[in-house]
């Protein structure tokens, strides 16, 4: 009897007894899986409960008692994992396996081959020798021995990581020795860093975190050289012990500055809260130019939060700290924030409740002027009340009122207290008319007045002011004309309305405790002295002035399409508010009970979303008629020798946003009087993808005499002004190659203050990018230099700043 008999008869035997498992193993077959020739195949379990070991192959011989060879073309499966292979021997009692020949496994996300491989289909240990594949998707590895130690820990020994798939891949770590546990870390020793074949960087251990998700480790050193700090190092560490939280520690090395740190901490308390605070310090070594001195202590704290809670109540803090002005201009890259001269802090708690809103606020502004002074400006604090239009019964007035109380300080202490009640009666005359007459009081209480013969002084005299206003509006008659534009992927309906608009404002002011003969201060030529100036300034409340007795008309034309609009879900499953102490939390609802289950997330939009008429363009001219005879049009020309007029200015106002990433805002203002635009904006915000354009332009074109302040003639004139900022990108050859620039220019003064271009190549494992920026600004010009790589899976590998102050 040859060989091949034998092994025919001994698998009819087999196969005789096994095949009622067969039989169920077959039923539960999943549709893709080919069907196993009952010739050439193996089911066997090692437990009840246990999964089936599943075999396919060629030929299949038993050499001993429950041991097994198997091979040609052998196919091994057990649940997720299959084992492929020339030659496999097989130990049914222990589940050990041991394959050669072209071995090829999987198991879960990993895909893996190599000359010899020894597993345990029951525990899944493994060890492969001449390994090659992923552990894990974008982590390729080859070693020469691969010892599956866990669950998700593997061991290699002379083995090369990778994300580049190329033959030879632009970047890799050849390693020594190491463990790496998948969702985790790799432990990593006798390390270097190539690119191609060449060796750049040598390590005798690397702690690598190689999730998928967050996680906490150390980010990736940054290096540089600036001419004013010399060379500098920065490191961080990455802790993130829960999904809504983090921290990034910063611990940085100036060579000519000393020692910096710094942490940055983000924490999501619940679905509507947020919190990030940030801060840094250094003992800066470097010399004030101005005293010659070091500069010392410098900082900078930011605390940010919005928070939900029950019953209503939001707060919302962003507290700032900063050690001097400079600080911003020294260490922000960006130049919006580096340019800035105010710091400031702000605490709201407010609650809104049917008709009715109560806020409650502290705020502090310190502004660094330019002779070196600083204004400091605080509410502390300020509570306001306000109830929006609400019909009074069944009468045709409507009543709205705000009023407040605060503790002011600017220049000097004080307090103030405003009540602001109105009265309108909306009336539809036709469908195409409306008239509203509106009547309010506004009574306000300042318990010290404003000097206006010394600045930023006080009279310690209360101060009382009524201002009474009278006003009409008329809207129409309107004029309403709708499309139907069926098929037009912009919208399936347009709508346009042309609305003339009138709106008559009379407003007295009355003012109390003023002492007009114990001032001594001239008023500006030409003009009546002026009870308002005894009134202390600090916001809108007080700047309102009386003696008005204008018209202002306009027309626009307004642009309405039919759009859809689907609600935006969050998959994080937190609480919607926080229980304030001392109050019962409100009985949880349905809503509240569903916003804890994470919902999934989809592009599709939502079956049944109602179309909603948004206004997408609007174009409106206006201007005001002046009864008083102090005309507005000239309002900041008190030294000019013009004709007056009792007309503004004409406005022109144009607004479109087509869509959610295409806009543009135009403005601009024609002196009838000169007869010249003084004023343009511009401002357009442009997005294509890959490509983005945003644009701002702002042009003041004033009188050579011209002054912002009539009622202070020392005031300087002001000066035209023509300012552009521009930020632009794209990106081509299948986003491989990305460009961007960004510039703010002064063409008034031909100086462009900011400019920053950047060039970013990007290929399948990795990514390069080159800038460089210059800033210059009043006092102050640096010029930087910028390389920097990142590691697809690993991140910043090499951030090298070079500049020049």
């Amino acid at each position: 009897m040859n060989t091949r008999f034998r092994a025919h008869l001994s698998f009819a035997v087999l196969a005789a007894c096994l095949w009622p498992a067969a039989h169920a193993a077959a039923q539960t077959a999943v549709d893709e899986e080919p069907t196993v020739d009952p010739e050439k195949s193996f089911i066997s379990t090692v437990a009840p409960g246990a999964s089936a070991v599943r075999v396919g192959a060629t030929t299949i011989e038993r050499t001993a008692p429950n041991r097994y060879r198997f091979s040609g073309d052998v196919d091994i499966r057990s649940g997720d994992l299959r084992l492929q292979a020339d030659e496999v021997e097989y130990n049914g009692d222990t589940q050990q396996c041991i394959a050669r020949g072209n071995v090829v496994l999987k198991e879960g996300s990993s895909f893996l081959t190599g000359d010899r491989i020894e597993i345990n289909l029951e525990t899944r240990l493994s060890t492969i020798y001449s390994a090659q594949g992923e552990l894990q998707p974008g982590l390729i590895l080859e070693a020469e021995r691969l010892e599956k130690i866990g669950e998700n820990r593997y061991r290699i020994e002379k083995a090369t990581l990778t994300s580049c798939t190329q033959p030879t891949p632009y970047w890799s770590f050849r390693i020594g020795r190491g463990t790496v546990e998948l969702d985790g870390y790799a432990h990593l020793r006798n390390l270097s860093f190539r690119v191609g074949r060449m060796p750049i960087l040598y390590t005798p251990y690397l702690l690598w975190p190689v999730k998928k998700d967050r996680v906490s480790g150390f980010l990736m050193p940054q290096v540089g050289y600036s001419a004013r700090r010399g060379a500098v190092i920065n490191t961080a560490y990455f802790w993130a012990p829960a999904r809504n939280f983090d921290s990034t520690f910063y611990f940085d090395y100036f060579q000519k500055d000393g020692l910096g740190a710094g942490v940055e901490t983000r924490w999501l308390p619940t679905q509507a809260g947020r919190l990030r605070f940030t801060g840094y310090y250094i003992d800066e070594r470097i010399d004030d130019t101005i005293t010659g001195e070091p500069e010392g202590d410098r900082y900078r704290f930011r605390l940010l939060t919005e928070q939900s809670f029950d019953h209503g109540w939001k707060l919302l803090a962003d507290l700032n700290e900063v050690s001097d002005i400079d600080y911003y201009l020294d260490f922000e890259r960006d130049p919006r924030i580096a340019t800035t001269s105010t710091t400031s802090s702000r605490l709201d708690l407010s609650r809104a409740w049917s008709y009715y809103s109560l806020n409650i606020r502290g705020e502090s502004i310190e502004q660094s002027l330019s002779a070196g002074e600083i204004l400091t400006q605080e509410r502390r604090p300020e509570i306001e009340l306000r109830g929006r239009s609400r019909q009074l019964g069944s009468s045709p007035f409507f009543l709205a009122f705000q009023t407040s109380a605060a503790t002011l300080d600017r220049d000097f202490s004080y307090e103030r207290y405003d009540v602001f009640p109105e009265i309108r009666v909306p009336l539809r005359i036709a469908p195409w008319l409306k008239v509203t007459p509106e009547v309010s009081l506004r009574e306000t209480y300042y318990t010290k007045q404003r000097d206006p013969s010394v600045s930023g002084t006080a009279i310690d005299d209360s101060l009382r002011r009524s201002l009474f206003r009278g006003g009409l509006e008329i809207i129409g008659p309107s004029f309403t004309r709708v499309w139907d534009t069926p098929g037009w992927g912009f919208s399936p309906r347009l709508k346009n309305v042309l609305e003339p608009r009138i709106t008559y404002s009379y407003v007295i002011a009355d003012i109390h405790g003023t002492a007009e003969e114990d001032v001594a201060i001239l008023p500006p030529a030409n003009t009546p002295f002026d009870d308002t100036l005894f009134v202390p300034r600090f916001d809108e409340v007080d700047v309102a002035s009386g003696d008005i007795n204008q018209v202002r008309y306009s027309l626009s034309s307004r642009w309405f399409a039919l759009r859809s609009r689907a609600p935006v879900s969050s998959g994080l499953a937190l609480p919607r508010r926080i229980p304030l102490p001392g109050l019962a939390p409100e009985p949880h609802t349905a809503e509240d009970v569903a916003a804890l289950i994470p919902e999934p997330e989809s592009d599709q939009e939502e079956v049944g979303v109602t179309g909603t008429a948004v206004e997408f363009a609007t174009v409106t001219l206006s201007q005001i008629f002046n009864f008083n005879p102090s005309p507005l049009s000239r309002r900041f020309e008190l030294r000019e020798e013009v004709d007056s007029s009792s007309f503004s200015p004409v406005n022109l106002s144009i607004r479109v946003n087509p869509t959610a990433w295409h806009s543009m805002n135009v403005t601009a203002r024609y002196n009838i009087l000169r007869h010249t635009v003084e004023q343009t904006t511009i401002s357009a915000d442009l997005r294509s993808h890959p490509h983005i354009l945003s644009l701002n332009w702002v042009l003041n074109n004033v009188s050579k005499n011209a002054q912002w302040d009539p009622n202070d003639p020392t005031s300087e004139p002001a000066k035209n002004r023509s300012q552009m900022s521009l930020l632009a990108g794209t990106s081509m050859f299948r986003q491989k190659l990305a460009l961007a620039a960004e510039l703010n220019w002064d063409i008034a003064a031909s100086h462009i203050q900011n400019q920053r271009y950047r060039i970013g190549y990007n290929t399948q494992c990795c990514g390069f990018l080159l800038e460089y920026q210059n800033r210059d600004f009043v006092n102050s010009e640096e010029r930087e230099i910028r390389f920097l790589i990142n590691l697809k899976g690993v991140g910043k590998l090499f951030d090298m700043q070079q500049g020049m102050r």
